[in-house]
């Protein structure tokens, strides 16, 4: 995780929605990817957490 933001508290009972964008796609070999992803958690239409994230992603060989 390279960027943690928080913005606002989180309180019992507030009803929470999230989104995870995919920004960039870098291919290090056939079969991995190195992938980042920003997301956000949010209550009404309030932004209360950030993160951007980068993880390694394995699968079947390209052909």
């Amino acid at each position: 995780m390279e960027n943690i933001q928080f913005h606002a508290p989180v309180r019992p009972g507030m009803e929470l929605h999230g989104q995870m964008e995919i920004t960039d796609i870098q291919f290090k070999r056939e079969d991995r990817a190195l992938v980042t992803l920003q997301g956000t958690l949010s209550c009404d239409g309030q932004v209360l957490f950030e993160i951007t994230n980068t993880a390694w992603i394995w699968g079947r060989a390209r052909k």
